[in-house]
């Protein structure tokens, strides 16, 4: 005879519930129930699934994979007691227990057993894991495809370091942050008196920090000697003396946290000294620090001036790119300003020459030399001849007046693009003309006017600099409520106009009206007040010139 009340417990990641169930018609039901249920392991265990990815560990091949229950290089979990876990290797038949401590969310380490045969499988966490002796090895695991970290001290600094023999202190190595405050840039000098040392450059990784006692950083190495898993990831302990300041760092031989214990003994030891002021201070020019924030012709880049004006950042899609540190004025004419800088690229760190050119109210030009590892060399090497110019505006820029003033038409224009040379880049459906009228409606407005049988079309543009450079004028030009501008190069002799455009760089060493992203001829015709007079005279149409720079100006709003 069965008893008619019943208490079932229903295991589900070790969730209990219990069911008073009553009455014989019941029973069946019940026994079906209990039956299945009885198969669920009570223990389910499962890993954190803040643990699940692909991991690192030293000395073993292949990548280990932890997902749900199972590590694959050790078996599925069966049982678990706060940081211990019971694993099953079925290959084997036998069980360990290992002891996983979470350092940081890249970083595991454990302690484990041998893989024990208990009698019966009757596996207890208690017995198992008190087999895990004191001194078994810690192992650790590094996250793979995982983010940085900000790394746990930021340069400049110099340093001594020691490769188990004697310390190599002059010259002096150095370390410097990067543009990434992820990754610092180690440059190591060789000393003459110390065997193994070498001058080299190694740019680290950081991707954990973590405190227990003393403080470690996890990271990865790459130089040209680094190309696996196993010689990239290190583990370094690193403390500062309060005294001095200093900071004390030791670096595992392998990759592994095993025995690292304090920052003075490792595989190498390094004493890093905080620079305060790595270069003399200076200060740009008022008239680039009266904006702190310019930009390229493009809009592609921004230039952000600090508010001590001995620095900018240079961002493109919101990220930092570039940091530039005035370390001293080298030069200063009536045109332009000269100074050394101090330069931050990604992890390419240096001193340029840096020439600073005013241009107009709200626009300059910057030419910068080749990096050099010496703040002496920067400017002694500097060909202002073969520099580059970048062609800032601020981005505060008003519209000023033009320096073209009267009626010009169009003759023989076309329109030539950088990444195309067909002579089907130019259509010519118009036959009629096309007129430019610059400071007539407004002194600070050009009009493009092109007139055909059946329409009439006028882009606008409003000037907001110009200047005068050996023979040539140039002026920076925006349409409408366009983000970027355009600069246009141009000569006129005896009222014949020839001018380039571009949206990145004012062009130089080009033959006007041929060559450029635009090129174009004109003639003068007269002055504002003369429009009806030479209205009716017959110009080459140049629509395909019209339509470019309303696209060009309208896709980079």
């Amino acid at each position: 005879m069965w008893p008619h009340s019943y208490y079932v417990r229903v295991c589900s990641n070790c969730l209990h519930l219990g069911f008073l169930l009553t009455g014989s018609k019941i029973t069946l039901i019940l026994l079906a129930i209990y039956s299945f249920i009885s198969l669920i392991d009570c223990d389910t265990c499962q890993f954190p699934s803040e643990w699940t990815g692909m991991w690192f560990q030293k000395g073993v091949q292949r990548s280990i994979r932890i997902q749900n229950n199972t590590i694959s290089t050790k078996g599925v979990c069966k049982k678990f007691e706060g940081d211990k876990f019971i694993i099953e290797n079925k290959m084997e038949r036998c069980y360990r227990c290992l002891a996983i401590y979470e350092k940081h969310p890249n970083v595991l380490q454990y302690k484990e057993t041998y893989c024990f045969r208990p009698p019966d499988n009757d596996v207890s966490i208690e017995q198992l894991c008190k087999k895990i002796n004191g001194d078994a090895l810690l192992f650790s695991m590094f996250r793979l495809n995982t983010s940085p970290v900000t790394c746990p001290f930021e340069g400049p600094f110099t340093f001594s370091y020691s490769q188990g023999h004697k310390e190599c202190k002059e010259p002096p190595s150095t370390v410097d942050a990067c543009t990434d405050d992820s990754r610092l840039f180690f440059r190591f000098q060789a000393c003459t008196n110390v065997m193994g040392s070498e001058s080299k450059t190694e740019t680290l990784h950081c991707l954990a920090t973590w405190k227990e006692g003393p403080r470690f950083l996890v990271g990865r190495f790459a130089h040209k000697h680094a190309n696996t898993d196993e010689e990239e990831f290190r583990c370094f302990v690193y403390e500062t003396v309060e005294e001095t300041g200093k900071i004390l760092v030791s670096q595992s031989g392998d990759a592994t946290c095993d025995g690292m214990f304090s920052a003075t003994e490792g595989s190498r030891t390094m004493t890093l000294t905080k620079v305060n002021h790595p270069h003399s201070p200076c200060q740009f020019p008022d008239w680039l620090t009266s904006s702190h924030h310019w930009k390229t012709l493009n809009g592609l880049q921004t230039y952000a001036l600090s508010y001590r004006n001995n620095s900018y950042n240079i961002t493109a899609a919101e990220k930092l790119v570039t940091k530039v540190i005035c370390a001293r004025e080298d030069k200063k004419t009536s045109s332009y300003s000269q100074y050394v800088i101090h330069v931050t690229s990604n992890c390419d760190i240096g001193y340029s020459c840096l020439r600073i050119h005013q241009r107009a109210p709200h626009v300059v030009e910057m030419q910068t030399g080749k990096l050099v590892n010496h703040e002496a060399e920067a400017c002694s090497v500097f060909d202002p001849v073969s520099a580059d110019f970048v062609t800032l505006t601020s981005v505060s820029s008003e519209p000023r007046e033009c320096p073209l003033v009267g009626i010009y038409f169009l003759e023989g224009s076309q329109v030539q693009l950088a990444h195309y040379h067909s002579p089907e880049v130019v259509s010519n459906p118009c036959s009629e003309y096309a007129t430019l009228t610059s400071g007539c409606s407004m002194g600070d407005r050009m009009d493009l006017l092109q007139e055909c049988a059946s329409n009439k079309r006028t882009l606008g543009f409003h000037c907001h600099g110009n200047w005068e450079e050996n023979g040539t004028h140039y002026v920076i030009v925006s349409s409408g409520g366009a983000k970027n501008h355009l600069c246009i190069a141009y000569t006129e002799n005896e009222k014949i106009l020839q001018f380039s455009g571009s949206l990145e760089v004012c062009p130089r060493n080009i033959q006007l009206g041929r060559d450029g992203l635009i090129a174009l001829n004109g003639t003068n015709r007269g002055l504002c007040q003369d429009t009806n007079s030479v209205s009716n005279n017959h110009i080459n149409s140049v629509t395909a010139f019209i339509i470019l720079l309303s696209l060009l100006f309208h896709c980079f709003r």
